[in-house]
């Protein structure tokens, strides 16, 4: 800004002195001037004001956001805080029934093991009674050979008492015969 000499404005009631054209012409436009860089400066302010206006309102606005984002926090805190207390019962079936299926799984694997032990048991047993079904069967097969051969000796020996029976009768029958020659001859002998 320019400043101005006090003299050059005259209070009222002081005589001025004469001026030239120019100079009343230079004092207007300084005047102009100043009164412009005034409106320049207060439109300027007023944009100032303006825009902390906005920004204040835009913060208010965002305040209230926060504190609407702040009431809706505190609610699902105390929403999560409910539903905690509510799930505690479902938490601790939860928890028992976790406890009892591991129960019953420790359980499970025992009686697993002790079928497994009883399953190889019977396994070992089975491959015994195998092993004895075979010996049993050799046996048989042998017996089955020997009676064979009994059978067949059985079968040979009758057909031999058979000849020894047909031979014993021819003796027997010679013998008679012998018997009744010698009988004979006997009585011719007495004669």
């Amino acid at each position: 800004m320019r400043s101005y000499d006090s003299k050059k404005f005259l209070r009222k009631g002081q005589k001025s002195p004469p001026r030239s054209l120019d100079e009343v012409k230079q004092i207007k436009n300084e005047i102009q001037n100043q009164f412009d860089l005034l409106d320049k400066e207060l439109q300027r302010k007023h944009k100032e004001l303006r825009s902390q206006q906005d920004l204040i309102q835009e913060l208010q606005r965002l305040d209230e956001q926060l504190q609407k984002l702040t009431n809706y926090i505190q609610t699902l805190k105390d929403e999560i805080e409910t539903d905690k207390i509510s799930l505690e019962p479902i938490n601790t079936d939860i928890d028992i029934r976790t406890k009892e299926k591991n129960r019953l799984k420790t359980e499970k694997e025992k009686i697993l093991s002790e079928l497994t032990e009883s399953i190889n048991i019977l396994e070992q047993k089975l491959n015994e009674l195998k092993t004895l079904t075979t010996t049993i069967n050799n046996f048989e097969d042998r017996t089955s050979k020997l009676l064979e051969e009994l059978r067949s000796s059985f079968d040979q020996l009758n057909i031999q008492e058979k000849q020894l029976q047909s031979e014993l009768s021819t003796c027997i029958t010679t013998i008679s015969h012998y018997k009744d020659d010698l009988a004979r001859a006997d009585i011719r002998y007495r004669q």
